[in-house]
C-alpha cells in the first residue's frame, strides 16, 4: 500500500473528518511520515475515532511521529480516541519525546471546561520501539503525569535498568502517574535494580519521619514485569513495596497522623523472571494480589514444597494462580495438592478463618501421574468444586 495508497485512502475522507470511521488498522502498510501525516490530518478532528492502529511501519520513524504530532493541534485532537497502536514503528528518544510531549498537552486540557476532553484516557502501545534513558524520562516526566494514558504497554522496548530508573526518577520528581492502571515492561532486560527503582515508584515515604506515606501510581491495577531477570531480589523489593502499602493503608485510619494513598494493584504477572522460592513465597504472601502468573520460573520441587504450605486450605484472596512450566516432579505437585486439600472449605492462615477465594489453579509444565489425575477429578471437586486446575495429560504409570 505504502504512502501513496495510505494518502489515496485519507484525503477524500479530509473534508469530513474522518467519517464515521471508529476504528482505523493500517498496520503493516509500509507507511512513512508521508502516511503518517495524512491519517492525522483527515482523522485528527473525527468525533468517531476510537482505535487507531499504526504498528509495524519502521518507515515511520522519529520524522514521521514527529510531524504527526505537528498536525495535533487544539481543534484536531483525536478528542475521542480511547486507543494509539504506535509499535514497531522505528521510535527512538527524538520521537517518543514529541509524542510525550504532545499527549500531555491533550491529557491536562481535561482539566479546562472542555468536555470532549475532560475524562479521556488512551491505551497506548510501544512495544518493540527501541529508546533508552532520555525516552524513559519523557514518559515520566510529561506523558504519565498528564493523565493522558491510563495503559502504557512497552514491551520489547530494551529499556534495560538505565531506562528504568530514569522513568521513574522522572516520575517521582514530578507529580506521578495518578491515572495509570495498566503497565507493561515485559522482555526489557529489566533486573533487580531496575525493580528496586519500580518499588520506589510503588510506595514510598513523603519525609523522612514517615508520616506520610503515598504512592506514586495509586491508580495502578495490574503490573506485567514478564521476561525480565528480575531474580529473587528484585521480586521480593516489587511485591514487599505492595505489601507496604497495603499494611500501611489498612493500619492508616488508627493514625490520625499518618496520610497514605496505596496503590491498588492487583493483578501481577511475574512469568519468566527468575524470581527464585523466596521471590514466589513473598509473592504469595502479598494481601493485595488476585490474580498471581510465576509461569516459567523454574523452581521446581523445592519450590512446591516452600509454597505448598501457603497453599493449604486454598488461598485467602488469590482468584487466579499460575504456577505453570517450574519442572515440579510429580511427589511435589502432588505435596502441593493435598495441601490444598486440608481441611474442609474453610481453613485458616494466621490464626484467622478464610473462605478460599482460588477459582483457577495452573500447574501445566510440572509432572503430573494418574494419582493427581484421582486427586483433582474426585477429592478436589468434592472440597473446591469451584475450583478449575489446568494441567498437562498424565504420563502414564509403569
Amino acid at each position: 500500500m505504502g504512502d501513496e495508497g495510505v494518502v489515496a485512502f485519507c484525503e477524500p475522507l479530509q473534508s469530513v473528518s474522518g467519517g464515521y470511521v471508529e476504528l482505523l488498522d493500517l498496520g503493516s502498510k509500509g507507511m512513512t511520515e508521508d502516511g503518517i501525516v495524512a491519517v492525522a490530518k483527515s482523522f485528527g478532528s473525527s468525533p468517531y475515532l476510537k482505535e487507531l492502529n499504526l504498528s509495524r511501519n519502521l518507515g515511520i520513524g522519529n520524522l514521521g511521529i514527529e510531524r504527526f504530532c505537528s498536525n495535533i493541534t487544539a481543534t484536531n485532537s483525536f478528542q475521542n480516541l480511547q486507543r494509539l497502536i504506535l509499535s514497531s514503528c522505528g521510535i527512538g528518544d527524538d520521537g517518543i519525546r514529541s509524542l510525550c510531549k504532545t499527549l500531555a498537552k491533550l491529557g491536562n486540557s481535561k482539566n479546562n471546561n472542555n468536555n470532549n476532553n475532560k475524562n479521556r484516557h488512551i491505551e497506548l502501545s510501544l512495544n518493540d520501539n527501541t529508546f533508552g534513558p532520555a525516552g524513559c524520562d519523557a514518559i515520566g516526566r510529561d506523558l504519565l503525569p498528564s493523565g493522558a494514558v491510563q495503559s502504557l504497554s512497552l514491551i520489547g522496548c530494551r529499556i534495560g535498568d538505565p531506562g528504568m530508573i530514569s522513568l521513574c526518577d522522572a516520575a517521582l520528581q514530578n507529580t506521578g502517574c495518578a491515572d495509570l492502571k495498566t503497565l507493561d515492561l515485559s522482555q526489557n532486560g529489566i533486573t533487580a535494580n531496575g525493580a528496586r527503582a519500580l518499588a520506589g515508584c510503588l510506595w514510598k515515604n513523603e519525609t523522612q519521619k514517615e508520616e506520610k506515606k503515598t504512592s506514586c501510581m495509586p491508580a495502578l491495577e495490574e503490573l506485567v514485569m514478564a521476561g525480565n531477570p528480575l531474580g529473587s531480589e528484585g521480586v521480593q523489593s516489587i511485591v514487599q513495596s505492595l505489601c507496604q502499602g497495603t499494611t500501611s493503608a489498612n493500619t492508616s485510619a488508627a493514625n490520625t497522623n499518618t496520610t497514605t494513598t496505596s496503590p491498588r494493584l492487583s493483578v501481577l504477572n511475574l512469568a519468566d523472571t527468575n524470581c527464585g522460592t523466596d521471590g514466589a513465597v513473598c509473592s504469595l504472601g502479598c494481601p493485595s494480589l488476585r490474580r498471581l502468573r510465576l509461569f516459567g520460573n523454574k523452581i521446581g520441587s523445592d519450590g512446591f514444597a516452600a509454597i505448598a504450605p501457603l497453599l493449604r486450605g486454598g488461598h485467602p484472596h488469590l482468584i487466579e494462580l499460575d504456577l505453570g512450566g517450574n519442572n515440579a516432579e510429580r511427589d511435589a505437585v502432588n505435596g502441593l495438592l493435598r495441601s490444598i486439600l486440608l481441611g474442609s472449605e474453610t481453613a485458616a492462615v494466621g490464626g484467622f478463618r478464610f473462605q478460599s477465594t482460588l477459582v483457577v489453579l495452573e500447574i501445566g509444565g510440572n509432572e503430573t501421574g494418574q494419582e493427581e489425575e484421582s486427586l483433582i477429578n474426585q477429592e478436589m471437586k468434592r472440597v473446591h468444586p469451584k475450583l478449575d486446575i489446568a494441567r498437562d495429560k498424565p504420563k502414564s504409570q509403569t
